[in-house]
Formats: C-alpha cells, sequence, structure tokens
C-alpha cells in the first residue's frame, strides 16, 4: 500500500521514504520511486521489523498502542511521581515543625535547597502536557477553536498571556489559565521558605543572687577612720578604674567587671508611683553610677529575666560659686584652713545636722587655678533612693528593661550619717595615691573628671568647676559620688567571677554583729538545647495546594491519554505536511506529531510563496523547489 499526495512537482512520495535522513534528494524535490518501498494493498502485511522501521506508516487500529504511546504513557506516571514527592515535601517540612534536629530534617533541608530549581520545570511538564491532553480530548469531541488554541498554544506563562491579548476579549477560561501559569514561581518561592532552624529552648525556673542595700550600712569601709585608710587597697583602685573607663563604658549597660547598671529613675518617661517605667535604649540612658550591682547565678548559657532591689543616691547642686581670693574672707576660714591642711586640691564638708537621715548635704570646695586663693564652692544635697529593676539577660549579657520605685524593710531604716560624712572627708585624697607635693600644682583626677567625664587626665592643669552649668555639675557628682559609694563596699564581689555555688554567699559580713545575706530573687530562665526546625506553615500550605494541583494535573492527563483516541498532531510543525498538496507527503493519519515529524525529518520544507506567475501570491509551507521567497511590496490571498 502506498500513501501519496500530489506534491509540487506531480510526484508521488511516499511517507517512509523519508526514514532515513541522508536519503538522496533531486534537484526538483522529488525522490525516487525506485529508491522508495512500495507495498500493493493485496499483498500481505510486510513483516514486524520492516512495520517498525516505517514507522508504522500502514494503516493500524487507533486502540493500539506504539512504543511511543508507552513511553509518554511512563513518563505520566512519572510526573505523578514527582508531584507525589512534592507533597511529600510540604507534609514533611510540617511535621517537622518544633522539632529537634534529626537525619530527616537534615535530608528535607537538603531537597528544600534543590526545590526552587526542580518545581518550575516539574510545573511546566505536568501543566502544558495536561493542557495539551486536555486540548486533545475536547478536539476530538468538538470544541471551539479559540478554546482549543488558549490550551494548546499555552505551554508557559508568556504564552497564555500572550493567547489571551491575541484572541482579544476577556475570556475567563483564559485568564484561569493564567492564574493556574503563575502558580509555578510561586511554588517555587514557597518551597524555598519551607523550613527554618532556630535554637531549641527549655524554659525553667532557678535563682539568682545579688548584692544587698544593708552592706552599705553595716559593711563598708566608710565605717570608721581605720576602716578609711587600710580600705583604701580595695575600694581605690576600683574607683580610679571607672572613672579611667568612662569613655568606653559610658553607654554600656554593664561595667567593666560584668555588674549591672543602675538608670536613673527619674530620667525615665512616664514614672509614677508603683508603676514600671521602660527604659528606652533607642535614646540615651542615664546611669547612676559607674559601677553594677553584682549578681550569682546568670546562667552562661541561655536567656533568663528576674528583678532586684538597689539604692543609689540622688545629688543636686542648685548653687555652684567662683570666689577669688578665698583664704582672705573670715566667712570662709574654716574651710579655708581645711583647704590648705589637705593633701588634696579639694574638700567635702559635711553639712547635715542629723545623725540618722534619710538625706544630707554637703559644700565642695575645689582650687580652680594656680592662686591658691581661688575657689569654686557647689552647695549639695543628698538623697537616696531605692529603686525595683527588670532585669533581661542573653547568656550574660544584661540590661535593666523596666524601673519603678521601691519600699522595703531597708528603705524605711534611717541612713547612719558616720559612713556618710567619712566618705565626704575620703572622696577627695581616693585619686592622689602617690602624688603628694609640697604644693598643689594641678587639680584631682575626680575634679578633672567632674568637669568633662570624658576627657584625660592632665597634669599640671587646673579646672574651674563654677563654669560648669548647675545641672551638668549635679549629674557628674551624682555619678561620681554613687561609683565611690559603691566601690567602698562589698568590694571584694565587684570585680566578677562570683561562685556558682549561690550558698557561698549565705554570710557575706565580716564586721558586723548580724549575718549577711546576698538577697534572693526567682529568676524565669530559657536554656538553649541544641537546634529545632520551624516550619512556616503559610509556605508550606501553598506548597501542598500547588502540588496537590499539579497531581491532579498529572493524573489527569493519564485518564485523558487513555480515553482520547485521537493522535496528538495539535501544534506540530510536522502537522501541517498533512494533507498538504504543497508537500506531497500525506498518509499515515494516525501518527502523532512527534511521530510524524521523525518520519520527516530530513524533508526540506518552505514557508514561501508557491503562486509564483500569479498577481497575487499564496502562503503555505511547502517541500517544492519551485517557490518563491516572500516579498515586502508583493500582495498575498
Amino acid at each position: 500500500m502506498r500513501y501519496s499526495g500530489v506534491s509540487g512537482s506531480g510526484h508521488d512520495i511516499p511517507l517512509t521514504a523519508y526514514h532515513d535522513i541522508s536519503q538522496p534528494q533531486t534537484q526538483n524535490n522529488t525522490f525516487d520511486k525506485s529508491s522508495s518501498p512500495s507495498v500493493d494493498i493485496k499483498n500481505d502485511p510486510p513483516p514486524e521489523d520492516v512495520y517498525e522501521n516505517q514507522y508504522q506508516s500502514y494503516p493500524k487500529p487507533l486502540g493500539e498502542w506504539s512504543r511511543s504511546h508507552w513511553v509518554s504513557f511512563l513518563v505520566d506516571f512519572i510526573f505523578v511521581g514527582l508531584s507525589v514527592l512534592f507533597l511529600t515535601l510540604a507534609a514533611i517540612s510540617i511535621s517537622l515543625d518544633k522539632t529537634p534536629a534529626s537525619s530527616l530534617g537534615y535530608h528535607t533541608q537538603k531537597a528544600i535547597t534543590l526545590a526552587p530549581t526542580i518545581f518550575p520545570i516539574v510545573f511546566a511538564a505536568i501543566t502544558g502536557k495536561f493542557f495539551r491532553t486536555l486540548g486533545l480530548h475536547w478536539a476530538e469531541r468538538g470544541v471551539q477553536l479559540g478554546t482549543l488554541e488558549r490550551l494548546i498554544g499555552c505551554q508557559s506563562l508568556f504564552a497564555a498571556i500572550e493567547r489571551q491579548i491575541a484572541l482579544r476579549g476577556a475570556n475567563f477560561f483564559g485568564l484561569g489559565i493564567i492564574i493556574i501559569w503563575a502558580l509555578s514561581p510561586i511554588g517555587g518561592q514557597a518551597a524555598l521558605r519551607l523550613l527554618g532552624e532556630s535554637q531549641r529552648t527549655v524554659s525553667y525556673n532557678s535563682t539568682i543572687r545579688f548584692l544587698p542595700i544593708e552592706l552599705a550600712q553595716q559593711d563598708t569601709a566608710m565605717s570608721g577612720a581605720d576602716g578609711v585608710v587600710e580600705g583604701w587597697p580595695s575600694y581605690g583602685p576600683t574607683f580610679m578604674t571607672a572613672l579611667k573607663t568612662t569613655r568606653k563604658l559610658q553607654n554600656s549597660t554593664q561595667d567593666l567587671f560584668g555588674n549591672i547598671r543602675i538608670p536613673v529613675l527619674s530620667e525615665l518617661n512616664s514614672v509614677s508611683n508603683g508603676s514600671w517605667a521602660t527604659v528606652d535604649y533607642s535614646k540615651e540612658v542615664l546611669y547612676s553610677s559607674l559601677l553594677g550591682i553584682p549578681i550569682a547565678g546568670i546562667p552562661g548559657d541561655g536567656n533568663s529575666s528576674f528583678q532586684i532591689l538597689s539604692r543609689y543616691w540622688t545629688v543636686n547642686c542648685p548653687k555652684l560659686t567662683y570666689i577669688p581670693n578665698f583664704n582672705t574672707r573670715p566667712h570662709y576660714n574654716k574651710s579655708s584652713a581645711l583647704l590648705k591642711t589637705s593633701v588634696s586640691t579639694f574638700i567635702m564638708q559635711s553639712t547635715s545636722t542629723s545623725s540618722d537621715t534619710d538625706h544630707g548635704s554637703f559644700n565642695l570646695t575645689s582650687i580652680s587655678s594656680e592662686e591658691d586663693s581661688d575657689v569654686s564652692v557647689a552647695y549639695c544635697d543628698l538623697t537616696y533612693q531605692d529603686v525595683e529593676s527588670m532585669v533581661k539577660c542573653q547568656n550574660q549579657d544584661c540590661s535593666v528593661i523596666a524601673m519603678k520605685n521601691a519600699t522595703t524593710a531597708a528603705s524605711s531604716k534611717p541612713v547612719t550619717v558616720t559612713p556618710m560624712i567619712n566618705s565626704l572627708s575620703a572622696l577627695p585624697q581616693t585619686t592622689i595615691g602617690y602624688l603628694h607635693h609640697a604644693s598643689k600644682e594641678e587639680s584631682t583626677l575626680l575634679e578633672q573628671w567632674l568637669a568633662d567625664p570624658i576627657a584625660d587626665f592632665v597634669s599640671f592643669k587646673y579646672s574651674n568647676l563654677s563654669t560648669l552649668d548647675p545641672g551638668t555639675f549635679s549629674r557628674n557628682m551624682e555619678v561620681a559620688y554613687n561609683t565611690f559609694w559603691q566601690s567602698t563596699y562589698g568590694a571584694a564581689y565587684l570585680t566578677g567571677n562570683l561562685s556558682s555555688n549561690l550558698s557561698t554567699y549565705d554570710n557575706i559580713s565580716t564586721s558586723y554583729e548580724l549575718p549577711l545575706y546576698f538577697n534572693s530573687s526567682q529568676a524565669s530562665m530559657v536554656r538553649f538545647d541544641g537546634q529545632e526546625y520551624h516550619s512556616n506553615k503559610a509556605f508550606g500550605g501553598i506548597l501542598f495546594i500547588i502540588s496537590f494541583l499539579l497531581l491532579c494535573e498529572a493524573v489527569a492527563s493519564v485518564a485523558l491519554r487513555i480515553t482520547t483516541l485521537a493522535p496528538d498532531i495539535l501544534g506540530y510543525v510536522s502537522s501541517l505536511t498533512r494533507d498538504n498538496p504543497y508537500v506531497g507527503v500525506s498518509g499515515a493519519s494516525h501518527l502523532d506529531g512527534l511521530e510524524r515529524a521523525r518520519a520527516l525529518q530530513a524533508l526540506m520544507v518552505t514557508l514561501g510563496d508557491v503562486n509564483v506567475g500569479a498577481e497575487i501570491g499564496h502562503i503555505t509551507l511547502t517541500a517544492s523547489e519551485n517557490v518563491q521567497r516572500l516579498k515586502k511590496q508583493r500582495l498575498y490571498d
């Protein structure tokens, strides 16, 4: 049997003549009939190997599947499996939420890194094949050409949009196709964001211990004259170190030794009696001291939060005066005599009248120039402030996050004035150290610090404190006094390295007749226990839905292919040779487009004008050499 058509040259060309791509072609684009196998319809069917070699170009029932049909069917099942894999990936990722790190999670994360690359490829393969199969199925049963064009032509998002625009008019079917194709990048990005990893935390309660307020009264170096002198090696270097490290630590939440610094409550916004005031670290935070509160029991790994009680002094110096010829004025004879006999360039004199008080007052007199007779005098008041602070730590990096006024048993007890008087007497001499001269030659480290906390100490320089704004001086004096006051008690605990054995702090008193304990506070702790997974359920749900859609498409493609008898000829160039009188290759209508293309792949074709001699040309695909190339100015039907 021979399938023949009318070619441009008038010769019959059997389809099987194009099996061998090296087949010689004559100049007029026809083939020698003697070289083309022909089969008489009355003869018996050819042997099986001949049947296969001729690409099934003989009549056959549509219910019989060729090898290519079975391969296509196998590919469909592979697509079903791939869509199931993405469904499984989404399900596993969701199930791993808040579970510890595991081998399954590790391999799932590896798969997720590949998913954004693989998913769009699989999506395009499954969706494109589904639309082609659906279009073929509908074409066999009758369908509008516009609908068929939308199905067969939309093999990508851009192609779907192009078809919708080119065919004109809003079509919900076309919009639905565009929406389906738009799911491809969404699914890929959802797959990328399925699973994250973070530290696994375990919450528990514990206890921390902190330095008590009472220690400042009951176990301080300022309790007597001997303590002031003999205790200098413990408090003097600590105080001077704090002053010298101001530039580095002035905005730090912890001091040089890791103790937690306490902000000034009155500087916080929305402060009212008994209510918490939040510490806003986006703004400058003013601290009460350069030293912090020693706390034992803070874990080195994990987060913790707790509350502590502490005390600091507020200093207000509303009057700051420059007095020239100070030593010639009878009113200041006592102060002048003290300043003259002091080894320091300034003195602090208590003006408190009560032995037990909740506040105090003092005058500070400082030599302002090389002339010993010119001085600055500040008149200051002292008042203590008890506060409760809420502390939050990440590992051992801690900060006060909120504060409020506190009233405790210690708050109701008056402060003994003796340590205060001794503090005022010792403070001017604390930073002198070895600098004992026959004459005074510069302001002390503390005076220069009061003038400018971040400036370096300069020898042979005097600071004129009277030039400072009273508010600035009060602020600096408050920090300096609290720093000195904190350095005089509990010095053994200020320099860090506190023991993790909290029983060490059951009795810390060395001189007071009653035992003194570190205060205790309940702390909420969070310990890190390895890594755990966090699933993004929103993206997991998106990927699951899109993958389920792919599964439905893949299964539908299999079902439609089984129930569709028509060969897949839609959308192939080789289909343009079917029933085309200008190609001369006809017959074998049962072949799919790819099967026909494989048989005709050596055929030379041209898209050109076949009405060469006519006034109006005709454009078609032709295998004839008697064809004219298209021209811009020529008319075509």
